[in-house]
């Protein structure tokens, strides 16, 4: 995980929450008049690492992150959707009860396709719709550990779903010098670069995301795999899966 000084230091109050949320809220004298719980909104580009992120500070802290799959609670029959949801916070319950009480963190990718903007009450179905909003809110607001919410889209969130959240914090793309310490991680033990400035070289020409450098990494180690290559070079390794990449994203590739 690779992140600019900045975003790290934004990223602070969700360890600290994620860390020491229990102890203080636990305390009735400490914590009167505070909600329960801490929600936080990642946003950026796709690939920025938001995902990653969640899994790394339950990792660090020791912690289960749990991950909600949206499109298998979200129903198009009424009344479905919160059904779905409440069955999962239920299951929840029941694990947190089995880890003794032990604080976790709960991942939820795409947000903003259930808790998004709520929509013109016109019919019945928008009304079902804002309602299992509605509940989803109160669950998350009632988790008893970090609620990590991740989107494209800051702008997809209505203000009385914002007012709830408790700290937004932006993913940005990868700097050039980040990019170059991508190209350094991703690459395979047994495989090195032609020059110690080429991780550098491919920061500075290619505005890449970590999980495309990570896609580019994962086919030259494939493509490379059982054919005795050591060292990579650019035309015959590299410049075809970085190329494909631009064209996945719908983006012009130009040689440097």
């Amino acid at each position: 995980l690779v992140l600019p000084a900045q975003t790290r230091e934004e990223l602070q109050p969700l360890l600290d929450y994620a860390q020491n949320g229990q102890a203080i809220f636990n305390d009735k004298m400490l914590s009167s008049g505070f909600k329960k719980g801490f929600i936080a909104l990642l946003h950026g580009a796709p690939g920025t690492g938001k995902t990653l992120i969640a899994t790394t500070i339950g990792k660090k802290l020791g912690l289960v992150t749990y991950q909600l799959e949206l499109a298998q609670t979200v129903s198009k029959y009424i009344g479905e959707t919160s059904k779905n949801i409440n069955q999962v916070f239920r299951e929840l319950e029941r694990a947190i009860e089995h880890l003794k009480g032990k604080p976790s963190i709960l991942f939820i990718d795409e947000a903003d396709a259930l808790v998004g903007k709520r929509s013109e009450v016109k019919d019945s179905k928008d009304r079902y719709a804002n309602m299992d909003v509605s509940n989803l809110l109160q669950k998350l607001e009632s988790f008893p550990g970090l609620v990590i919410m991740a989107s494209n889209f800051q702008q997809n969130f209505d203000p009385a779903i914002k007012r709830r959240i408790d700290s937004f914090v932006k993913i940005p793309q990868p700097e050039a010098a980040q990019r170059a310490e991508l190209w350094k991680r991703y690459l395979p033990e047994h495989l090195e670069y032609t020059d110690s400035s080429f991780a550098t070289q491919l920061g500075e020409k290619f505005r890449l995301t970590g999980a495309q450098i990570n896609s580019i990494m994962k086919q030259v180690l494939i493509t490379t795999y059982n054919r005795g290559v050591t060292t990579i070079d650019f035309v015959t390794h590299l410049e075809s899966a970085i190329k494909k990449e631009y064209i996945k994203n719908e983006e012009v590739y130009s040689r440097p």
